[in-house]
């Protein structure tokens, strides 16, 4: 360990440095009067058993209390305050689960706590994954300070079974990849089954074994997707540390620009060799759980897979229907087939009061009624609001504007195609992209650089000639890079 007051105990669990440490925590539970604060620093996703094994050996007497960080946050006061006595046992985990930036919120957070703390006389143990040392000390420095005792505890001395740990990594993994997805504002849609009345999306998926989910171009289906993904994820992480629920696995089948030579038909294996799919397991792991029926798998784009491989993924996943017990979504434009044992179901766009719920939760008062009003003034305008991306685009338009929307449809389209290229410039990290010249001196440029290509033999042109041939640098070569894609960059040259 890089930090040395790690070192203080690093003895492993059964030695007689360990029981001399046991001992003294045994002291403070049963002598401390006040506040002592224990810190155990020991592997990643073991915590559960780990402070079980702390508790039955330091303080056996004490009522037991536990506090999920990444689900109660970082107010131990508060939930000491719910117990209604002194002297209790409060067992903290959790840090494990948040991603990096929740995480060092709640340790700086739990920093401003020690004062409040030290009004309810308790002793804490607080789990610190191995990792995450460096990080708690540096954001947490009074509480770290603060602390009565600190404690190491290696993999070996915690008993968990290997499935137990591969399951929290995967929940881990899950939680960061949907805390650093930037999605357009949410409300949940309806959809129609091909069989009985329209119901909630989630309602629906959650009840259809085998669901397969189609709606147009901007119907919100990958969001969809992401939503469906988090509800099960937060199901799933509330039944740690006893384990429980589906672990859902979405795949974005759009963004797999590179599937295995051999996809083996109705294997889940396949998932782990996928690039695009950092998967924190291994594919022997997927396939256990795939025939015990502990997966969920949202397949989202059906439709954008290469022609190519289309059939060959279409019997890959035919074939996970047949192998395992799992459920699955497929999720894809009109046209896909979907037939028996399918449950099928169609997007639905939204309904007047979805539109208003929509707009309203993420605008402010004043902003979201000029935008409504807006709206409604055009009936063409309010029937396009109906498509979930559609309406985004609305409302960020409306959101620097200040609930305005320009009253001529080509200044709102210009407005709005030239509002969805800065927001795609800044996620590609990109700014000020614009070009000085018209088009049709570009063209003229382009054309010059063709043309001394064709008499060369080439279709690659090095930075110099760039600029000596076409004269095009600065803005306008980034432009046409960048923004039109008729210039290729590769490597110090360009195509």
């Amino acid at each position: 360990m890089s930090v040395q007051a790690a070192k203080e105990s690093e003895a492993p669990l059964g030695s007689e440095a360990w029981r001399q440490t046991v001992e003294s925590v045994q002291q403070l539970s049963e002598l401390s009067e006040g506040l002592s604060i224990v810190l155990i620093v020991g592997p990643s996703f073991q915590a559960p058993e780990g402070l079980k094994r702390m508790a039955t050996a330091a303080a056996p007497n004490r009522r037991a209390l536990w506090h999920r960080f990444d689900r109660a946050g970082s107010d131990l006061a508060a939930t000491l305050a719910e117990a209604g006595e002194e002297g209790v046992l409060l067992l903290a985990y959790g840090l494990e689960f948040l991603p990096d930036r929740g995480r060092v919120e709640v340790e700086s957070e739990l920093n401003l706590l020690r004062d409040t703390l030290a009004r309810q006389p308790a002793l804490i143990v607080i789990w610190v994954p191995h990792e995450e040392l460096e990080s708690f000390r540096h954001h947490c420095t009074d509480l770290f300070q603060w602390r009565s005792a600190l404690l190491q505890l290696e993999a070996a001395d915690v008993e968990t079974a290997p499935e137990v740990v591969a399951r929290r990594r995967l929940l881990k993994s899950l939680r960061s990849q949907l805390e650093t997805w930037t999605d357009a504002p949410y409300v949940e849609p309806r959809v129609a089954p091909r069989q009985g009345p329209p119901v909630g999306l989630v309602r629906w998926a959650t009840s259809a074994h085998r669901g397969w989910l189609i709606g147009p171009a901007g119907s919100g289906k990958t969001s969809a997707a992401k939503h469906l993904t988090g509800t099960a994820l937060e199901f799933a992480l509330a039944q740690e540390p006893e384990g429980g629920g589906l672990l859902p696995i979405l795949v974005p089948l759009r963004l797999i620009r590179q599937w295995p030579d051999a996809v083996v038909e109705g294997r889940l294996e396949v998932l782990a060799v996928i690039a695009e799919l950092p998967l924190p397991v291994s594919g022997e792991q997927l396939e256990a759980w795939g025939a015990e029926g502990r997966l969920w798998l949202i397949l989202d784009g059906f439709d954008e897979i290469p022609t190519d491989r289309r059939r060959e993924i279409d019997r890959w996943i035919d074939g996970l229907s047949r192998r395992y017990p799992i459920r699955i979504l497929v999720i894809s434009r009109p046209g896909a087939k979907a037939s028996e044992p399918w449950q099928v179901a169609t997007v639905l766009p939204y309904s007047d009061q979805q539109v208003e719920i929509f707009v309203r939760h993420n605008l402010p008062p004043e902003p979201a009624e000029r935008l409504l009003d807006s709206l409604r003034r055009q009936s063409r305008l309010w029937e396009l609001a109906r498509s979930p991306m559609l309406l985004s685009t609305l409302l960020d338009l409306a959101r620097v504007r200040g609930g305005v929307l320009p009253s001529r449809r080509f200044d709102l389209f210009r407005s709005a195609t030239s509002q969805f290229l800065v927001s795609w410039d800044r996620s590609r990290g990109l700014t000020s992209l614009r070009s000085l010249e018209s088009p049709e001196q570009l063209r003229l440029k382009l054309g010059r650089l063709a043309f001394y290509g064709l008499e060369r033999g080439t279709s690659t042109f090095s930075e110099a000639e760039v600029r000596e041939v076409a004269d095009l640098y600065g803005d306008s070569r980034n432009f046409l890079v960048e923004r039109t894609g008729l210039l290729k960059r590769e490597s110090s040259a360009f195509t």
